[in-house]
């Protein structure tokens, strides 16, 4: 699992805190192990950067660096020539974004593009999530390796914190059966038109097993489109002793409704701790105060990123997810909820925002990861990272002036809606 994180460019107190959770990057779970080469793969994301795909394709034939430098035209023919037909990339139609100057391989890129054609005014293709097939290039006796990656963050370059869920499996191996993989990869290949070539490799994907960490069990693994209608926020555990929400974009419906499925018998006076960037409360409270005062409200340091031009999207108005996605390049892209009961916690983290559009309308993705308390290393790895992640942010202290009460809002709205001709 990947944590929270700064890039290698981050300050010394950055990295400090970094340290507390194991982590990986992207590419390092697209790189094939040592001797296999990359069969195919489907990579999901809101939005990407034409030069973060060709890290992703130079990393799927190890070429280049961790970071994604040194990724030469060579290298990129020769992944183009290799992966051609065999790696497809989903992003929502009209949110690849190409360099300044093009070049002719880059625009070679198309052939791995799938652009979905979701109506960005009520909703968004957003899910972050990778799955790849590995193959043994000397030995066709050799058991294929496969590695799913479920997370919150586009193919764009940035620096901000994410978490993620990466795990590595191999058919006919030992560990654990992951029924929601199949599903997941599945409607990926329907969306990507490829379901024939996959046929294969989704009935072997029935067969294979994946390395859990001690400590740790996989719940849930799902994918909603937006046709799913039944999709909701989950309630929380009637025993859960602390929570808290990480979410870089908000609104009404979800910090609202997140507060509702609490259990009813939870101490009032102890609140549920939520992180967001201070851009998103400053404005969540000029309509919402009364409703964020009911939490324990944390906001992440702004971000190295924040004094550099834009060049992903400018902030939408059109109802899609362009705006949300540029605070998340401004320092945060984790999206997760994690509650602690006195014996075990649970990690729900994935690409959906605190949001109705995310969890009502978006195609997102959500893992549900039940962790030991107390467990082995690892569990107490991951406590560790998340309260210093927690420590990292700073407290948000809500402002009395230009806020307008949540009840005034309310009864505006009744007074509207009583009125003669006034919309339904």
């Amino acid at each position: 699992m990947s944590s929270p994180n700064k890039a290698s460019t981050a300050s010394d107190e950055d990295d400090k805190q970094a340290k507390h959770l194991p982590t990986s990057s992207l590419l390092d779970v697209l790189t094939p192990p040592t001797g296999y080469i990359v069969d195919r793969a489907l990579c999901s994301a809101y939005s990407g950067q034409c030069a973060v795909l060709v890290a992703m394709l130079a990393a799927m034939i190890r070429q280049g660096t961790a970071e994604g430098k040194g990724s030469s035209d060579l290298a990129l023919a020769r992944a183009l020539q290799r992966l051609k037909d065999r790696v497809h990339f989903l992003v929502q139609h009209g949110r690849l974004i190409g360099p300044r100057s093009a070049s002719p391989i880059l625009n070679m890129l198309d052939r791995f593009v799938v652009p979905v054609k979701y109506d960005e005014r009520t909703a968004s293709w957003h899910p972050k999530v990778c799955i790849v097939r590995c193959v043994n290039r000397s030995s066709a006796k050799a058991k294929p390796v496969w590695r799913l990656w479920i997370g919150s963050r586009n193919f764009t370059k940035d620096e901000s914190w994410d978490m993620a869920l990466s795990l590595t499996g191999e058919a006919d191996g030992k560990g654990d059966e992951l029924a929601g993989v199949n599903s997941i990869t599945g409607l990926l290949a329907q969306q990507a038109g490829v379901e024939a070539q996959w046929m294969e490799a989704l009935k072997e994907l029935g067969t294979v097993r994946w390395q859990v960490p001690a400590g740790l069990r996989i719940d849930k693994l799902t994918l909603f489109t937006h046709e799913d209608l039944t999709r909701d926020l989950e309630p929380v555990p009637a025993n859960a002793r602390s929570v808290l929400a990480v979410s870089p974009f908000l609104d009404e419906w979800g910090v609202s409704n997140l507060l509702r499925l609490l259990p009813p018998a939870t101490d009032p006076l102890k609140k549920l701790r939520l992180i967001s960037t201070a851009a998103c409360l400053s404005e969540m409270a000029k309509k919402h105060q009364c409703t964020l005062a009911r939490y324990n409200l944390r906001s992440l340091p702004e971000s190295s990123q924040d004094d550099q031009p834009e060049e992903l999207v400018e902030p939408s108005n059109d109802g899609s997810d362009a705006g949300a996605d540029v605070a998340e390049s401004r320092g945060l892209h984790a999206k997760f909820i994690w509650i602690e009961t006195p014996k075990r916690g649970e990690l729900r983290l994935g690409s959906t925002n605190l949001t109705r559009r995310g969890w009502k309308q978006n195609a997102e993705v959500l893992a549900i990861v039940s962790v030991a308390l107390p467990g082995g290393d690892y569990s107490e790895q991951l406590r560790s990272g998340l309260k210093a992640f927690d420590d990292f942010c700073s407290e948000y202290e809500l402002g009395e002036e230009e806020a307008i009460p949540d009840d005034e809002i309310r009864r505006q709205r009744e007074f509207d809606g009583e009125r003669p001709g006034a919309p339904p």
